[in-house]
C-alpha cells in the first residue's frame, strides 16, 4: 500500500459529505451509504456501511457545492470500513465541477495525508 502514496498524482482534500454506494454481486443489487474523509480529483475515500472488496465495481452518488455526482469507481484498497475509490467514469461536465470543487478546497485547506 506504501506505493499507493508515491502513485498519487492528484492531492486529496478534506470534506465530510454523505455518499451512497451500489454495488451488483451476482447480479443482485446491493446498496451502502458512508461518510467520506477527503477528495481529488481522481477519487474519494469513505467510511461505508457494508463490506466492499478491493476491484469491485460501485455507482457512487453525492453532492458537493450544489452539484451532484455520479461516478462509476473502483474500491482502490480497504480497512474495514474505510475504502478509497478511484473515479473510473463520470461526465466531462462533473469531471470540470470536480476539479473546481477541488481548487476551492485547495484555497481553504491543507492536503490530506492517505490514512492507509
Amino acid at each position: 500500500m506504501r506505493g499507493e502514496r508515491s502513485r498519487r498524482i492528484y492531492a486529496r482534500y478534506p470534506i465530510d459529505i454523505r455518499v451512497t454506494l451500489s454495488v451488483y454481486r451476482a447480479g443482485v443489487k446491493h446498496d451502502f451509504w458512508g461518510r467520506t474523509s477527503d477528495i481529488g480529483e481522481k477519487g474519494i475515500a469513505a467510511t461505508v456501511t457494508g463490506n466492499l472488496e478491493v476491484g469491485e465495481i460501485v455507482t457512487m452518488r453525492f453532492d458537493v457545492a450544489d452539484a451532484q455526482f455520479e461516478p462509476t469507481a473502483c474500491v482502490q484498497y480497504r480497512r474495514g470500513y474505510f475504502c478509497g475509490f478511484e473515479f473510473l467514469k463520470m461526465s466531462s461536465e462533473q469531471l470540470q465541477r470536480l476539479k473546481k470543487t477541488c481548487d476551492q478546497l485547495r484555497l481553504s485547506s491543507d492536503p490530506v495525508t492517505p490514512q492507509y
